[in-house]
């Protein structure tokens, strides 16, 4: 399937593919890439992560606060240096204070720094959306909550809309990605990059999968052949019926009524057209 659409075209590849696939926001046709629920057949062509830059605020937040102590420390010692002559870091209250404990208070507070910026970054990287050759899987994954987990078969996507807003997302080049279904159901992709590039690739797969689902059930499509026979098999016998039907291959139970509500559309307008006619014809 991913050769195929290499071939005809249908993912093209985006801007500067080398370095989202670096920094892991963009990547195509993964090499190994497995999920638990995946399909016997069913291939991994998309995954994506939320744009790098929503990282900052709190890359930002932990380098403010990894320099936190530094910063009241040099505040402190300024102010008792040149306002209160050395009285108070000289001064017996803080030379009787135990260097363990301060040491172990400092350890503390940077531990839960660590533990802050390691959520985080966990919660961006495990937080993909990944796109088969038959489905769209969204993972939203929190270390304390647990994960939600959103899955839309590609047929039943029916609109797609992108929506960028604000001054970062246009000059960084991301934003949202609204799917509609057939159930009319909406399920909103924050923060993707490219939001151009995915909804045109998405929107011609979609095309692409619909086309080989509908070749597909032409070929399978084959009429039932019943034959009877009458059989008499002597005096006051009943004649007896031999059914033999062709062997038939399974189809999707929606393929089925959409064909029988077409032919039976079809047939009525035949009877409509025709009866048109008759009074036309009757008419002096």
């Amino acid at each position: 399937m991913i050769k195929e659409l290499e071939e005809l075209h249908i993912i093209e590849d985006p801007k500067n593919k080398w370095l989202f696939h670096a920094l892991g926001m963009i990547s195509i046709d993964p090499k190994n890439a497995t999920f638990a629920t995946q399909n016997e057949k069913e291939e991994v062509i998309i995954i994506l992560r939320k744009h790098i830059i929503n990282n900052i605020p709190w890359i930002i937040t932990t380098i403010g606060l990894f320099l936190l102590p530094l910063f009241i420390y040099v505040l402190f010692s300024t102010y008792d240096h040149y306002f209160n002559g050395d009285a108070l870091l000289q001064g017996s209250l803080i030379q009787d204070i135990n260097q363990a404990y301060i040491f172990t208070a400092l350890a503390f507070y940077f531990l839960l720094l660590v533990s802050y910026a390691y959520f985080r970054f966990i919660h961006w990287y495990l937080d993909i959306f990944i796109i088969t050759n038959e489905r769209y899987i969204s993972i939203d994954f929190d270390i304390l909550k647990g994960r939600t987990i959103t899955d839309i078969p590609l047929t039943d996507i029916i609109d797609i809309s992108e929506r960028v807003f604000g001054f970062f997302p246009t000059v960084f080049g991301y934003g949202n990605i609204e799917f509609k279904t057939t159930s009319e159901k909406v399920s909103l992709v924050e923060n993707i990059p490219q939001t151009v590039w995915l909804r045109d690739s998405l929107a011609d797969l979609i095309k692409f999968i619909r086309h080989i689902k509908v070749v597909k059930s032409k070929e399978v499509v084959k009429p039932v052949i019943v034959m009877k026979t009458d059989k008499v098999d002597g005096e006051g016998s009943e004649p007896k019926d031999s059914t033999r039907n062709t062997k038939t291959s399974k189809m999707d139970p929606a393929l089925i009524t959409d064909i029988v509500g077409a032919a039976m559309a079809n047939k009525e307008k035949k009877k409509e057209s025709q009866l048109i006619n008759n009074m036309q014809s009757e008419e002096p």
